[in-house]
């Protein structure tokens, strides 16, 4: 209930009574003549003025009760319109404004931040006996920090400057993606023909107006050998806090820079009958390799002569489909078509004291080849030659016959080294040699031999081939392999771990006179300890289901690989 004090105010010519009437006082103006009330007491004239001017005020609060105290202190309860008449001065209780809030949803801008206004949560706020001067909201700034449910305090003030809150919940949301930003990337594979890539590899900047991780994947990691040509895309997905996801493509560039793997072996070439021979890649290759499949295989030289006989270098180069090359070098053996198989001295083809040297040769007649028998000990004569006429022995250290004589005459007791040169109507040559030793009148039948080998390898070893002979061999550390022995050839494998080994073969047949005789060649082999295989950087942790290459380092004749 507003509560008026009444007063009055007569002016200065006793004539006048001023009035005014608003929530802080009640000013109700009105000029009217009071003549005789200047004479009277001014209580009695307060009382009857607001007395008489009561109805005057009704229609500013009309429809209301007011509870005027007089200045005497007495008090009057009204309810009857102010009539416009009198001078009256009063005061009155003001209500306060009512604030009413409403809940609402943002969203956060680029920049992460959203503002709001106090009208967004006004849901109808309003002053039973005023105007409405103000209306704020707190806070009214929001940003990431702030996603979800946040209260806001809505406070309204009227013209009097009374205040009134409410609270709405403001949710703020944030529904903006990150901003995905992409690169095109060039992978390289690997030696086993892969390459992996990972989301960060082509992320080139990825943002989102709230600060906090952005989870980034990518629907492709692995790349291989089919992959290379074309570019292949690549959608990179970034999500952020808020579960808003986008995503960009990138294109991705496969290329294969490894060269080949190149493995190989040693290889003697044997020329043709023409005395000419092609070297084929393959018959050096020993499992070239490369991380996207097959090769493309050459070698230079390839095309060899007489005039290449012996030991020769060469060179295997590989090339992958993609343009990357590789090339290593070899040393390979080329010989003749035909080979001076075996060598031998004894006195078993005539009778004694007579002794007769002759060679087995590979391949075809014997007529096709010339003969040069040489004793390296310049200063001895070991054969000798029949001549017509005297002195019907002539002994000499070379001779051209394909099976000279021995000189039992005058040749001095000791060893000798007997070098024999056969040669075809082409101009190729194969060269052998044997060891003799001469003690006493009659020559001993042994005919030593000196060759190499490697530990653990298998060899032929090959004497004279007599139809008539039995044939027996004796090892010094290795294996005979040929199931029968008596044969002019026999297959043997030498042992590891050892620096020599000995073939002995043991000939018996008749000689010329019918008697039985006994001739030995004995073979003294070299044996050359094998090279450790060595890998080139390999790998020791490895991955299930993934392919690594293992690549030896030195060049082997054979190889057996165990997994």
């Amino acid at each position: 209930m507003r509560q008026m004090i009444c007063s009055s105010a007569v002016n200065a010519d006793n004539d006048l009574i001023r009035i005014g009437v608003s929530q802080t006082g009640v000013h109700y103006s009105l000029k009217q003549m009071l003549s005789t009330l200047h004479k009277k007491n001014q209580k009695i004239i307060l009382l009857f003025v607001c007395l008489f001017f009561l109805p005057a005020l009704y229609p500013l609060m009309a429809g209301e009760i007011f509870n005027f105290v007089t200045n005497s202190g007495m008090s009057t309860t009204v309810t009857k319109e102010l009539a416009d008449v009198g001078s009256y001065s009063g005061q009155f209780l003001a209500l306060p404004p009512v604030a009413v809030c409403k809940d609402i949803t943002v969203y956060l801008g680029a920049d992460g931040n959203v503002t709001i206004n106090a009208s967004d949560i006004d849901g109808g706020s309003y002053d039973p006996d005023g105007i409405i001067a103000n209306i704020v909201a707190s806070p009214a700034s929001f940003n990431c920090s702030n996603i979800g449910p946040n209260n806001v305090t809505l406070t309204v003030t009227d013209n009097t400057g009374m205040v009134s809150t409410c609270v709405a919940v403001v949710t703020v949301r944030d529904n903006l993606p990150p901003v995905m930003v992409c690169k095109n990337l060039v992978v390289y594979l690997d030696q086993s023909g892969f390459a992996n890539i990972t989301a960060a590899d082509i992320n080139n900047g990825t943002t989102d107006n709230c600060e906090g991780p952005i989870r980034l994947y990518i629907n492709r990691t692995v790349f291989s050998c089919s992959d290379i040509g074309a570019p292949v895309d690549v959608t990179l997905t970034g999500t952020d806090a808020s579960g808003n996801t986008a995503s960009c493509v990138s294109r991705i560039t496969v290329r294969d820079t490894i060269s080949p793997v190149i493995s190989l072996k040693t290889f003697e070439l044997v020329l043709n009958t023409d005395g000419t021979g092609t070297l084929h890649p393959s018959d050096i290759d020993n499992g070239t390799s490369d991380n996207c499949g097959p090769v493309s295989l050459s070698v230079t030289p390839s095309s060899f002569n007489c005039g290449d006989q012996g030991i020769k270098t060469v060179v295997l180069t590989a090339v992958d489909s993609h343009g990357n090359s590789k090339s290593e070098s070899v040393k390979i053996t080329v010989r003749p078509w035909f080979e001076i198989e075996s060598m031998s001295l004894d006195n078993c083809d005539l009778a004694l004291p007579f002794g007769l040297y002759k060679a087995d040769i590979t391949g075809e007649a014997d007529s096709l080849f010339s003969y040069f028998w040489d004793g390296l000990e310049d200063l001895y004569k070991p054969f000798l030659t029949f001549i017509p006429v005297p002195p019907y022995l002539v002994s000499s250290n070379t001779s051209t016959l394909e099976r000279p004589f021995f000189n039992n005459a005058d040749l001095p007791d000791g060893t000798y080294t007997i070098r024999l040169i056969v040669k075809d109507n082409i101009g190729c040559v194969d060269t052998s040699e044997m060891v003799i030793r001469k003690e006493g009148p009659l020559l001993n039948n042994i005919t030593s031999v000196y060759t190499e080998a490697c530990e653990g390898a298998t060899a032929i070893y090959t004497v004279n081939s007599d139809s008539g002979a039995i044939y027996s061999w004796s090892i010094e550390n290795g294996l005979l392999l040929t199931a029968d022995p008596d044969t002019n050839r026999v297959e043997v494998q030498w042992n590891l771990g050892v620096s020599q080994g000995v073939v002995k073969t043991t000939i018996t047949r008749h000689n010329i006179a019918g008697d039985p005789c006994i001739s030995y060649v004995v073979d003294t082999v070299t044996i050359h300890p094998v090279q450790l295989p060595e890998f080139n950087s390999p790998v020791f942790t490895a991955c299930a289901d993934q392919e690594y290459t293992y690549t030896l380092t030195g060049t082997f004749k054979s190889h057996f690989w165990n997994i």
